[in-house]
Parts: structure tokens; C-alpha cells; sequence
């Protein structure tokens, strides 16, 4: 008796993922916390291919032989930008129940609000998240496609088209710098108009590349570990993986709180109104769990080289890191509209899986359809004979 396909089961995961997703919209059209939810879950999944565009972007822009064997899985990711486009759908019908500057009232009454009009307007704000999205597609795109046809070209033609990428990443990586920025800016930073940071979309990118690193060393380890993937990659390049993750986890800390101290420092209403509600009723626990788990934890948790090098110590991290980068999110989005502590909801939980149900079996058939390594790139050799020297 043949046994089924596990692609199958991914068409089934898929099929009710998109079923799901419709029919959660569909009944809770009219419901103001629905699009907050659907706000979360959504900056939280593109964040996972927003972080793989710019780890293949910084590959190509620094010539990094070293990652040749792991910038499979991330291209993949990076491949989803496009589709984020139609994701986002959804939050077009609600948001003025997102956006405070959208409110008649508010724009009739809020000075600051008033003059922040020019550019807080539902026409610019959807021209702008059309040349996200444009540039976002445009990028992932051209990446995605070249390296995967350079798996079946002969090894000339390969290196043209890595010197073809190389030459293009500078510019693509500063327009990638731009939209993620000025994204995170609207969809994220605009939800308390008073209130602005110019490092907020440093703070989101760096929330990117902790999930998108996370998320590839979880992937290779469960490649290995089902005989998809052999020999490659080594614990050398988990080691790196695991380096580079801390590095970004480290700098996200820096990040957060240079934006805090200078925001307590400062002490002017209108920015400390923003951290106000984040450290009273019940907020204050997720704020000092984002310090622990997001800092002191993997601080001294994840320094050591022999934890790097130990699968099931980066596995546990890998996870832990996940789990707080969707903390972080919440804690940006839900104290503007809830000053209490506010819980995942069903419908919440119920995006979450939606979106898991549509991203995992995309990205699974394309690692069955496509080479698990790039195995045309010209420093392919130098990557498989990695060693880390520390």
C-alpha cells in the first residue's frame, strides 16, 4: 500500500490555511480588535521575509563565501515578499479603526495630528505602501530567480549571474533600507501620531533579522534531521548562523534601549506618553520579560562557543527568540488601544495559524522543487570548507 505523499499533506495545510485566513475575515469584518490582531500577526510573518531579503542582500553585497550553503532557505523566504502584497488587503478595510489620524474627531480637535496631515493622508499612506510592496516584489524577485537559474546553467554563466547580483545589492539593499523603514513607520509607529522615533525602523529591522536567523537554523536542523539535506551545512556554519544571530540579538538591545533612555532622558509629554502605558497594568511584565528574554537571557545564555556549536542549545534560543519576537510586535501594536494588559484572543491565535498554514507548506515546496544548496555559485567550495577558528 503506497504511502501519501507528504506534499499532500502541505496542499491540505495550504488549502485551509487560505480557507481559514477568508473566513475569519469574512465574520469578523465588522469587529475593531480583528484588525489590530490582523495588524500583529501579519508584521510579525512579512518581518520573517523582510529579514531573509536583507541576510542574502548583505551575502551579496559582502561577497560572503561563508553562507553560500546556508542562503537557500532565506532566498525562499524572500521569495513570499510578493504575496504579502495580497495579505495586506485585509487591513485596508479597517483602517480607520487602526489609525487614530484617520478619526474625523481626532483631526477636528488634535493639533499635532493636524499638522502631521501632509503626510498622515489614507491616499499617501496607500501610494506609499504600494512603492513598499513594488520595491519589496522587485527585489525578492530578481534574487530569488537568478540564483535558483543558477542551478541549471554551465559554471560560466553562474558566476555572471552572481557578479550580476553582487553589482545590483548596494542599491537594492538601500531601497530594501528605505521601504522597510518608512513601512515600519506607518504600519507600526503611526499608531500613536503624537509620538516618533527616528531609529524605529532600525529597532523593526533588527526584530527581522533575530526571526529570519532563528528561523534558518531551526529549518537546516530539520533538514538534517530528516535526511533532506546531507554533509551541508556543518556545525561551522551553525556556528556562524548562531554568531550572527547573537550579534543582531545584542544590537536589537541596543537599539530598544538607546530609544528608551533617550525618550526618559528627554522627558518631553508627548514621547513619554508612548512608553507610559507599556509600564503600568500588566504591560510592565511584558516590558521586563522583553528585557530578559530578548537581552540578559541570551546575554549570558547564548555567549558561550560550545552552546553555539550544541544543536539543542541554539535550537532552545532559536525558539525563545521566535516566541519574544512576537511578543516585541504585540507590545508595539495592542498598549495603544489597550491600556490593560490585553491576552491573544481565539481570533488572534486563529491568524496565527492561518498564516503558519499558508507560509510553511510555501516555503516546503520550494525547498522539494528547487536545489537545497546553490550549487552553481562560484565560492560554493569555499563555503563547504568552512572552519571557525574561534
Amino acid at each position: 500500500m503506497n504511502q501519501p505523499s507528504p506534499l499532500k499533506y502541505f496542499k491540505l495545510a495550504l488549502f485551509s490555511g487560505i480557507i481559514s485566513l477568508l473566513a475569519i475575515f469574512y465574520f469578523n469584518k465588522e469587529n475593531t480588535n480583528f484588525y489590530l490582531d490582523y495588524l500583529s500577526v501579519f508584521s510579525y510573518f512579512i518581518s520573517l521575509s523582510i529579514g531573509a531579503t536583507f541576510l542574502v542582500l548583505l551575502m551579496h553585497l559582502t561577497r560572503a563565501g561563508w553562507g553560500v550553503v546556508v542562503r537557500r532557505i532565506p532566498e525562499h523566504l524572500m521569495s513570499l515578499l510578493p504575496i504579502y502584497a495580497l495579505l495586506f488587503v485585509p487591513i485596508l478595510f479597517g483602517l480607520d479603526t487602526i489609525f487614530e489620524w484617520l478619526n474625523p474627531d481626532v483631526i477636528a480637535t488634535d493639533y499635532l495630528v493636524q499638522k502631521k496631515l501632509p503626510y498622515l493622508n489614507l491616499t499617501f499612506f496607500i501610494i506609499r505602501n504600494i512603492l513598499y510592496f513594488t520595491v519589496f516584489a522587485i527585489v525578492s524577485r530578481y534574487y530569488w530567480v537568478r540564483s535558483v537559474r543558477q542551478d541549471s546553467v554551465k559554471k560560466a554563466d553562474g558566476l555572471q549571474l552572481t557578479k550580476s547580483m553582487q553589482r545590483r545589492s548596494p542599491i537594492a539593499i538601500l531601497a530594501m533600507a528605505l521601504a522597510t523603514s518608512f513601512a515600519s513607520f506607518d504600519w507600526l509607529m503611526s499608531l500613536y501620531s503624537h509620538w516618533f522615533s527616528t531609529i524605529f525602523g532600525i529597532y523593526y529591522f533588527a526584530g527581522c533579522m533575530v526571526f529570519l536567523l532563528s528561523v534558518t537554523i531551526i529549518t537546516y536542523e530539520l533538514l538534517l534531521k530528516l535526511n533532506i539535506i546531507k554533509d551541508v551545512p556543518t556545525n561551522e556554519h551553525f556556528h556562524d548562523l548562531s554568531k550572527l544571530l547573537y550579534g543582531f540579538v545584542i544590537f536589537w538591545s541596543y537599539v530598544a534601549f538607546s530609544q528608551y533612555f533617550l525618550t526618559w532622558y528627554a522627558n518631553i509629554p508627548e514621547f513619554t506618553q508612548w512608553y507610559y502605558p507599556r509600564l503600568h497594568n500588566g504591560w510592565d511584565t511584558v516590558f521586563y520579560a522583553l528585557i530578559i528574554f530578548h537581552f540578559l537571557l541570551p546575554l549570558f545564555g547564548f555567549m558561550s562557543r560550545h552552546v553555539k556549536r550544541n544543536s539543542i542549545g541554539r535550537v532552545v534560543f532559536s525558539i525563545i527568540f521566535i516566541v519574544i519576537h512576537y511578543v516585541d510586535i504585540r507590545f508595539l501594536i495592542y498598549p495603544n488601544s489597550f491600556k490593560k494588559y490585553h491576552e491573544i484572543s481565539l481570533i488572534e491565535g486563529s491568524l496565527i495559524v492561518s498564516f503558519a498554514l499558508i507560509v510553511i507548506p510555501l516555503i516546503a515546496f520550494k525547498i522539494v522543487n528547487h536545489q537545497k544548496i546553490p550549487i552553481n555559485d562560484p565560492r560554493l567550495e569555499e563555503s563547504k570548507k568552512l572552519e571557525n577558528a574561534l
